[in-house]
């Protein structure tokens, strides 16, 4: 809440752009994980990936064959921020051969983000409207007070575009991946003003945001060509409002799922036959559950929206 007084006190103002950024704007947070005794082969055709966190501040993952006890597998790891240029997730196996970078395994697949900041989200439709919530005179035995309501409503668009490479130089296109999205979003403010004993106003803003998705769309091109590559839809199944680990992913390419609650997902991707590689289904699988799940969308929108004003001075 915001609070204000009538005398004197300089009046607070409310932000939407202080709300918490999930995990998938976080800076990345490279860590070792140590190579186990004995190396899995790298996948061949079809294949089951179990990922769970490396450690509780890393960004890496850590890939099981089949499930948790199948054995280390590979490792997914996350170079540079989001919030920049430079981000990558690449997939190594434990093969650790090059003597300048002895942490670094052979890499299977690398994942390319474009920026994803505000440039990605546009908002536009806004509206205010004010509404008084009762016509009493707020007499209480303590205090008096005095209400304004204020709704708002607005609508969002978002795009991004990663690309996956073979090859840690990234010179080998393989996948495009485009995600489009579009939604709503309302808020709510109520400013209540209370006079104390001594006859000094109080004004203090309580605020409720609330944001939907209503459309969610993956463009998945199979190619170093986006125009003319092969188009591998990928289909959402479930609501795209209640969480990533109510959904599930299907293609032709891999199906994902994902157990646990938003601090410690741990999806599982099924890999299919195909023009691919499991390891590069794989990475394409968690990227779109895991970094551009609807929630994750919802998360990194941070609506600009307009300044309302209440009793003595307050905004939101």
């Amino acid at each position: 809440t915001v609070e204000a007084k009538s005398r004197g006190a300089k009046a607070h103002t409310l932000d939407s752009t202080d709300n918490f950024l999930p995990n998938f704007f976080s800076m990345g947070c490279c860590s070792s994980t140590v190579a186990p005794e004995d190396i899995i082969p790298d996948p061949t055709g079809p294949s089951t990936f179990f990922c769970k966190k490396a450690g509780l501040i890393s960004s890496n993952y850590k890939v099981f064959k089949d499930n948790e006890d199948g054995g280390l597998w590979l490792l997914l790891r996350k170079k540079g921020s989001i919030f920049k240029d430079d981000c990558l997730f690449i997939l190594e196996n434990f093969v650790r051969n090059n003597p300048e970078e002895k942490d670094e395994g052979e890499c299977l697949a690398v994942c390319k983000f474009d920026t994803i900041d505000a440039q990605a989200y546009k908002q536009y439709g806004f509206e205010t409207d004010e509404a008084d919530s009762d016509d009493s005179d707020g007499y209480s035995e303590d205090s008096q007070f005095e209400e304004d309501e204020f709704k708002q409503k607005a609508k969002w668009r978002f795009k991004t575009k990663c690309k996956f490479y073979s090859d840690r130089e990234r010179k080998n296109l393989v996948a495009t991946l485009r995600v489009k999205a579009k939604g709503n979003a309302k808020r709510e403010i109520d400013f209540n003003t209370r006079t104390d004993e001594e006859g000094n106003e109080h004004t203090s803003a309580s605020i409720q945001e609330k944001k939907k998705v209503k459309k969610f769309i993956y463009n998945l091109v199979w190619g170093p060509d986006e125009d003319a590559g092969k188009k591998v839809p990928i289909k959402l199944i479930g609501s795209v409002n209640k969480g990533a680990e109510k959904l599930e992913w299907e293609s032709e390419m891999f199906n994902a799922e994902i157990e646990g609650g938003f601090i410690s997902q741990k999806p599982t991707i099924h890999t299919k036959d195909g023009e691919w590689t499991p390891g590069m289904a794989m990475t394409i699988g968690f990227i779109t559950c895991m970094e551009l799940a609807p929630e994750d969308v919802i998360g990194g929108l941070r609506l600009r929206w307009p300044t309302v004003h209440g009793p003595n001075g307050a905004m939101a």
